[in-house]
């Protein structure tokens, strides 16, 4: 289920439809970094990083970042793909990251 939701997600941030993501608050990115995506050449770097609660902070500005039409669709995606059982009825606080396509690492290029 994982490869396929990510795939999919890869496409999006290509296409530049997706562009932000929600994380746990254990991923602390700091604004600026630049990212590249696991499996990929695809750089990104962090612009904005804003706390919200899922799911009543979702508004139709992330669902369109996050490359949904609405925000019932994203509620719905989330529910049925990406937690695998109903949201919980407590507040789940998140990092919203907004990120921008960045050039990819040249061949030779080695991370530090």
């Amino acid at each position: 289920m994982y490869l396929p939701m990510f795939l999919e997600s890869i496409r999006r941030i290509q296409e530049g439809i997706k562009t932000t993501t929600l994380r746990p608050l254990k991923n602390n990115y700091t604004v600026g970094a630049i990212l590249t995506l696991e499996g990929t050449n695809i750089r990104i770097q962090i612009t904005d990083r804003q706390q919200i609660t899922v799911p009543d902070g979702l508004t139709p500005t992330i669902a369109h970042g996050e490359g949904y039409g609405s925000v019932q669709e994203m509620v719905d995606f989330l529910r049925k793909r990406r937690w695998g059982r109903p949201i919980p009825n407590k507040p789940m606080i998140h990092w919203l990251y907004t990120f921008a396509l960045v050039a990819a690492a040249p061949p030779h290029y080695e991370a530090p």
